[in-house]
């Protein structure tokens, strides 16, 4: 023998299968990270304590993918922040200023209901 070791196909086959499971293992905890949740840590410790139960991997899982995804909206702005930014900024202005009406509106509303004149006995 002379103490060089090679790296047979087998080994480099397990290797690789490996690295697959690892990856599948962790593929809630990825999935929650792209779709930036706050929920991520969670999940991750859900996975390390509870995962090779099989239970906590699919908990995890589930966990994972009923997360909300990331408004099309802001991917929108994004490319439009891009293309021309002073319309993305003027947009995102206006949207602000609609929320703005809108709540002022419910809370008019909210206040109209709850006045004594209103309310008939």
């Amino acid at each position: 023998m002379t103490g060089h070791t090679t790296i047979k196909a087998a080994d480099l086959v397990a290797l690789l299968l490996f690295l697959l499971l690892v990856f599948v293992y962790w593929s809630p905890y990825l999935i929650a990270k792209h779709r930036k949740s706050d929920k991520s840590t969670a999940i991750a410790l859900t996975l390390f304590f509870l995962g090779l139960t099989g239970a906590g991997g699919i908990i995890a899982l589930m966990w994972a993918l009923r997360l909300p995804k990331q408004p099309s909206n802001e991917v929108m702005q994004s490319s439009a922040a891009i293309a021309e930014p002073g319309k993305a900024l003027l947009t995102v202005k206006m949207q602000e200023m609609n929320r703005d009406k809108e709540s002022a509106s419910h809370a008019s509303e909210a206040s109209q209901t709850l006045t004594p004149s209103k309310l008939r006995l």
